[in-house]
């Protein structure tokens, strides 16, 4: 078993300085891999600093198949696939956290580990649709959940990409939410730039420390590249098993494509 890495204090800050690392080939778009804030969200450090954390889980998607260790809900086989050591999923459709519709809902099999744990899943999304969704976290079915929400979205004169901590608790959400990226044109239709602005790959994570759970994502794998995460919220009662997916948010042309590389759960349980 690896012991869980130690984020650094810098790490956990909820968003430094914006940071940039080299554009595109062929564009003068900086990329953005850190956020605005200045904040630091209180929590993380318990389960960062915990000399017992140990990982207990990781499926690095060897193999030409999905691991036992998952089921699927809402399964198209036509819509994702395991090779080359990734897990690529297609969502060409869109589903809502109130009917729990979203095409192929990865989930795990067992429960989740008692005690304080970080599940973190590394992806690259292509940006095709301007309302892009990546989602981590606990599902119980339609009234009960936390998530890990990660959305771009493109309006006609607006761009953005946000990431979020979604509560559903007997079907009532709250949110609590990090803005990692927007871009307004001043009356001038928005550009397609999300796919060039946003440092790949993206980690996603989903923290439980005490009741409390707290989304994070790094952008990127550069010297500046820092952990953002949202404000906790609060479950007395957690229910559901991991799980990822992708969906979109609105209607319209194209294909959301998503890359896992993989999925690990890391627990600080004695």
């Amino acid at each position: 078993m690896a012991l869980l890495k130690r984020f650094g204090s810098a790490a956990l800050a909820a968003g430094a300085a914006l940071g940039t690392t080299a554009a595109l080939a062929g564009s003068d778009l900086p990329k953005i891999s850190a956020s605005s804030y200045d904040e630091t969200t209180p929590g993380i450090e318990q389960i960062a600093q915990a000399a017992s954390a140990t990982e207990i889980f990781r499926d690095d998607f060897d193999g030409e198949v999905l691991a036992e260790a998952w089921e699927v809900m809402n399964i198209d086989t036509d819509s994702y696939i395991v090779e080359d050591g990734q897990l690529l999923t297609i969502a060409s459709s869109v589903g809502t956290r109130e009917a729990l519709d979203f095409t192929n809902i990865f989930r795990l099999s067992e429960d989740p580990p008692p005690g304080d744990w970080v599940a973190t899943a590394k992806l690259n999304l292509e940006f095709a649709t301007g309302h892009d969704t990546v989602f981590l976290g606990l599902v119980d079915g339609q009234e009960e959940a936390i998530y890990a929400w990660l959305n771009a979205w493109r309006g006609q004169y607006k761009e953005s990409f946000s990431l979020s901590t979604i509560k559903r608790s007997k079907g009532q959400e709250r949110w609590s939410v990090r803005q990692l990226y927007k871009d307004n044109y001043k009356g001038k239709p928005a550009a397609d730039t999300l796919g060039q602005r946003i440092a790949q790959p993206i980690y996603l994570r989903l923290a439980k420390t005490g009741r409390s759970y707290i989304a994070g994502v790094k952008l990127g794998d550069g010297e500046d590249a820092q952990w953002i995460d949202t404000d906790k919220m609060t479950l007395l009662r957690a229910k559901g098993r991991l799980a990822l997916g992708s969906t979109q948010g609105k209607a319209g042309n194209g294909e959301t494509l998503i890359f896992f590389d993989w999925v690990k759960v890391e627990s600080s349980a004695e």
